[in-house]
């Protein structure tokens, strides 16, 4: 684990906050064969993923306003952070909304099952990022919907169907 002091930054472009990652940190986490992480800020420990992006300089681990103001910062504001490789790259929490649909629906659930764990992540995170409950349950009944009909966009599953 490596303890780190860093700015948070904004990307112009897309709105997110980042904290940078040294290069030769960056590198040693690559180095470990994925750039999974768990990032550990004031308490909260984060999965996310490590890279490049076009209007960040360097390496950085992006992440959104609902982490800003768990920890109490802005954009400017100096943290202390850990950063780690996730030793568990492909582990997610399920929402609570998503849980009950596949409960409830056997061929979702199986459908959700062939989809890649990459996908599943940024569909789990597409319900997440709702505020409230109400849009995060319908987000999830929508979700269902599209991958038993198959208009969920680019679904494949892990067997390349």
């Amino acid at each position: 684990m490596h303890s780190l002091t860093g700015i948070i930054g904004r990307s112009a472009a897309s709105g997110y906050h980042y904290l940078p990652v040294p290069a030769e940190v960056g590198v040693q986490l690559m180095a470990a064969g994925h750039r999974r992480v768990l990032l550990h800020i004031e308490g909260i420990t984060l999965r996310r993923a490590l890279g490049t992006w076009a209007d960040i300089e360097g390496m950085a681990v992006i992440f959104g306003r609902d982490i800003i103001r768990q920890v109490g910062a802005q954009a400017g504001s100096t943290l202390h952070y850990q950063i780690e490789s996730d030793p568990h790259p492909d582990v997610w929490e399920l929402p609570e909304e998503l849980a009950a649909w596949l409960e409830q629906d056997e061929q979702a659930a199986k459908i959700w099952e062939g989809l890649t764990p990459g996908y599943q992540r940024s569909l789990c995170y597409y319900i997440t990022s709702a505020k409230r409950a109400e849009t995060r349950f319908t987000r999830a009944e929508q979700l269902v919907h599209k991958m038993k009909t198959g208009q969920l966009y680019g679904q494949r599953s892990r067997a390349g169907k």
